[in-house]
């Protein structure tokens, strides 16, 4: 609307408001909610005005806060005011303001405590022990530490039990890693043992040659070791094994048991065995053994049982076994032993058991015999002996069990047998040569089971029926020649019947 120079009475009076604009920095900002103030009087005319338009900019959100614009009051004024001159309003441009940026304030931030992850630990890893690697260094210590032991050894033959041992040693990690020569030695007298024995095709000797601890080879114990982890006990009765024992099992010097009974094992006793001093228990029954029985068997002064029986030894025995005085036990029956019995033999006094039945054995029963008292056992019985059966014998005061039969002997039977108060068998049949009468001191053997006189048909008297009332069952004799109310004839008929 034009302002006028003549205002009429009654036109309302404009006046702007103080808020008709703003300041922000140096650019003058129109107020957004200006609005004209009016002064109305009553008046009969009514005017349409039309007001001019203001561009209203929008204040930025968040920026700084817009006054509240205050309306002054309508005060009623009778007498007329003048109006002043109006001084027209241009219409602002609408020119495009740029929209303040917001200073930041510098506000200092909080300081973040991370929040700990919970990442699972990593299982460490074992460092992986190296292999040892066999060095040709290695090889030759071996050699030389073993036949510094036992000379006779060589390795030469890449198929003897010797050098397939010693190729197993410089292959296998645990025997590798051991810094105990002793313990190497020990491992490779039981891998020649092994591969002597026919190792790999022996279903007996499964669990043997591994890469563990010597001590726990075999799948049925066939080793044990003492407190210092040495061989002491070697068990390997029937298994079946064939081969043969080789030398090397003389550098187990810590061996006190050794059980090779009821085998196929052929070849010939080694001389080395002689080297096992701490031996007392060797048994090589049952198998195919030939040859002799080393001499050298002799230094085995802590042995206690020996038994060779069943195989096909021969020769003579040694009389160095008379230095054996520990010998409990004594069994060679059942071979082709020749030659006379030793008269060594009266020095094995701790001897209870002495077997040796079954052999070419020669000559007459040595005297010394009589110096066994603690023998309850002696069976000679099948031997080519000749000669009178001694009357030392008859110190044997502990004989249990004595057979002698099938032995040429010849002459009377002495009177000191009347001293075998203990003996409950006694054997005397096939012996075509002795003679004479019954001593009548048979009647003191009150322990007596078993008693065969067959096959004896110069011997006469008679048998008295204390016996029979007491402890004789079986009791063969010639019924013709010999007087007895509970015995029988070879073939079991009753005499007198």
């Amino acid at each position: 609307m034009s302002p006028s120079s003549n205002p009429s009475p009654g036109l309302a009076s404009f006046t702007p408001s103080p808020f008709s604009s703003l300041q922000i920095g140096n650019t003058a900002m129109p107020n957004p909610v200006t609005q004209p103030t009016l002064n109305r009087t009553p008046s009969p005319t009514i005017l349409t005005s039309t007001p001019t338009a203001t561009t209203l900019i929008p204040t930025p959100v968040n920026t700084i806060p817009t006054p509240t614009a205050t309306l002054a009051p309508t005060t009623p004024n009778p007498t007329p005011i003048p109006t002043p001159t109006r001084t027209p309003i241009s219409t602002p441009v609408s020119t495009p303001v740029p929209t303040p940026v917001p200073t930041p304030i510098s506000t200092p931030l909080p300081t973040l405590v991370p929040t700990p992850i919970s990442t699972p630990i990593p299982t460490p890893m074992p460092t992986p022990i190296p292999t040892p690697v066999p060095t040709p260094a290695k090889e030759t210590i071996w050699i030389s530490t073993i036949v510094s032991r036992m000379s006779s050894i060589q390795f030469d033959d890449p198929a003897s039990p010797q050098r397939q041992a010693l190729d197993w040693m410089l292959q296998d990690p645990y025997t590798l890693a051991l810094d105990n020569v002793d313990r190497v030695v020990q491992r490779f007298a039981l891998a020649a043992l092994y591969f002597a024995m026919d190792g790999p095709t022996t279903v007996g000797l499964r669990g043997w040659v591994e890469s563990s601890n010597e001590c726990d080879w075999g799948i049925t114990r066939d080793v044990e070791c003492n407190g210092q982890s040495f061989v002491d006990w070697v068990g390997l009765c029937c298994k079946s094994i064939t081969g043969s024992v080789p030398k090397e099992v003389g550098l187990l010097t810590a061996l006190s048991h050794l059980d090779l009974y009821n085998n196929e094992i052929a070849g010939v006793l080694s001389t080395e065995l002689g080297l096992l001093s701490g031996l007392t228990y060797l048994t090589l029954s049952g198998n195919k053994l030939e040859g002799t029985i080393p001499s050298e068997l002799g230094r085995l002064v802590g042995l206690s049982l020996l038994s060779l029986f069943t195989n096909r030894l021969q020769g003579t025995i040694p009389t160095e076994l008379g230095l054996v005085k520990s010998l409990t036990r004594f069994s060679l029956y059942d071979n082709n032993f020749g030659g006379s019995i030793p008269t060594e033999v009266g020095l094995l006094r701790a001897l209870t058991y002495v077997s040796m039945w079954g052999n070419d054995l020669s000559g007459t029963l040595p005297t010394e015999l009589g110096q066994l008292n603690a023998l309850t056992y002696l069976s000679l019985y099948n031997n080519n002996l000749s000669g009178t059966l001694p009357t030392e014998v008859g110190r044997i005061s502990a004989l249990e069990r004595l057979s002698l039969a099938g032995s040429n002997l010849h002459g009377t039977i002495p009177t000191e047998i009347g001293l075998w108060t203990e003996l409950s068998s006694l054997s005397l049949r096939a012996n075509t040569g002795l003679s004479g009468r019954l001593p009548t001191e048979l009647s003191n053997l009150v322990h007596l089971e078993e008693l065969f006189l067959t096959d004896t048909p110069q011997l006469s008297g008679s048998i008295s029926s204390s016996l029979c009332d007491a402890k004789l069952t079986r009791a063969e004799i010639v019924c013709s020649e010999i007087e007895c109310e509970c015995c029988t004839s070879w073939n079991g008929s009753p005499c007198g019947s």
